[in-house]
């Protein structure tokens, strides 16, 4: 078993490595080998798409987080058979028990009447699970006041109830990570698997509590992590430092295997093409003050009246790249942190037909194919005209939504439901009737 850790700072090519060295492993054993590569749910997919570039495919290659790699440990070794507890029914249960012990309560006691207020508290709660904290840490006197006192009491008091509510009938998510911790050393998978981890600068304790487990029972480990090739740099060592928490990771896993750790630092920008993205990666977070002194050119900041002007000029600007610069419309990227200029961004290019993708996280429940599956099944089941409808705009029908709208004016005036209205034909002759008539079946 060997652990490397690659270092280097932003755009070095660090996931690169990491991608390249996967691919020399599939080269050599496809079949023997199975790799995880463990990364932030949002960037597994991205990730995907970079292998299946550089390599063409991958076999027993799995790109996930680490929660979903605690479900994979626990389907093979078992623990995975008691069902988890969703979102809504965290809440559910965490409603029961604060009016269970309404009585009890010092601090929350108006608050738990509140709407809302069970979210809070199950996003409360599922932190303190994260950092290994229970009821009787939360009991400890530390000489606090009356008021911090009284309300890590009734964290406690909840967190202790709703421990004991599910215990043994369900799984909290926060303890797959726990659990599969403790059942990893039973897997017989584990010690023929090459783990790759990237895009994370910390670890929680539960994690840490994983990734120690992962590093003894594991065939190989590689991390790699966002910080100066200079151990004893500042940004690496001062608190304050841009790379302190990633230099803090590697600090504990160094502390896990010792002088066995190697170490690759990579030092050459790869990302960046301009001269002045690489001077701002360097030298924005420097305590002393340094002027660019390059040919520059390729950086431009703009100020607009309003986020609609600021899009327009966005708009107007990709569309000078592709048509005189021949850049496609895929090479074009947008970042944004601020969700309101979703709003303006679709219609916008949409009127001045650029072609374009959002990656946000939108709820599976929410999503047009879930939606397409739900009214499918209920007009299978019913034939009312209202799942009908709702399936013709999911948007996986060549009509659009003016024929839609027409042909629900049509169904609604004229009072068109069964089956058979549906199913067979010349079944859609009708005539006008005046309010009140009774309508034929």
């Amino acid at each position: 078993m060997s652990v490397e850790v690659i270092i280097g700072r932003a755009g070095t090519g660090k996931t690169f490595a990491l991608l390249q060295r996967m691919k020399k492993i599939l080269q050599e054993s496809p079949l023997n080998t199975k790799i995880i590569f463990l990364l932030p749910a949002y960037q597994t997919y991205s990730a995907e798409l970079e292998l299946a570039e550089i390599t063409g495919g991958a076999v027993n290659t799995v790109m996930c987080n680490f929660q979903h790699f605690a479900r994979q440990i626990l389907s093979e070794v078992g623990g995975a058979v008691i069902p988890r507890i969703s979102e809504i029914g965290r809440r559910i249960i965490l409603r029961k028990i604060l009016r269970q012990h309404s009585k009890e309560l010092l601090y929350y006691r108006k608050a738990a009447e509140q709407r809302g207020f069970t979210e809070i508290l199950a996003n409360e709660l599922k932190e303190l699970r994260t950092y290994s904290i229970d009821a009787e840490k939360l009991r400890q006197d530390f000489s606090f006041d009356d008021e911090l006192k009284n309300k890590l009491h009734d964290i406690a008091l909840v967190s202790e109830s709703f421990r004991a509510e599910i215990a043994g009938r369900q799984n909290d998510e926060s303890d797959l990570l726990e659990k599969a911790t403790e059942l990893l050393k039973n897997s017989a998978s584990i010690k023929h698997t090459e783990i790759f981890i990237d895009g994370f600068i910390f670890f929680d304790p539960q994690q840490r509590n994983f990734i120690r487990e992962i590093i003894r029972h594991a065939k190989n480990v590689c991390v790699a992590l966002p910080m100066d090739v200079d151990l004893n740099s500042r940004e690496n060592i001062m608190d304050v430092g841009i790379f302190n928490r990633a230099f803090e990771t590697f600090k504990f896993i160094r502390g896990l295997v010792g002088d066995k750790i190697k170490i690759t630092r990579l030092s050459t920008p790869r990302r960046f093409v301009g001269d002045e993205l690489k001077f701002i990666e360097k030298n924005f977070f420097a305590r002393s003050y340094k002027k660019f002194e390059g040919k520059g050119g390729n950086l431009k900041i703009v100020e607009a009246v309003n986020k609609r002007v600021e899009v327009e000029a966005v708009a107007r600007d990709i569309l000078k790249l592709h048509r005189e610069k021949n850049f496609r419309f895929r090479d074009i990227g947008i970042i944004f942190r601020d969700d309101s200029y979703n709003d303006l961004i679709k219609p916008i290019f949409e009127i001045h037909k650029i072609p374009f993708y959002v990656d946000r996280k939108v709820a599976a429940t929410n999503h047009p194919f879930a939606e397409l599956i739900r009214s499918a099944l209920e007009v299978l089941r019913t034939w009312r005209a209202e799942p009908i409808f709702r399936c013709l705009r999911t948007g996986f029908f060549n009509v659009n939504q003016e024929e839609v709208d027409l042909l629900e004016n049509y169904v609604l005036e004229f009072g068109l439901r069964h089956k058979k209205t549906w199913t067979q034909e010349n079944s859609w002759t009708w005539y006008r009737h005046s309010l009140g008539e009774e309508i034929s079946e």
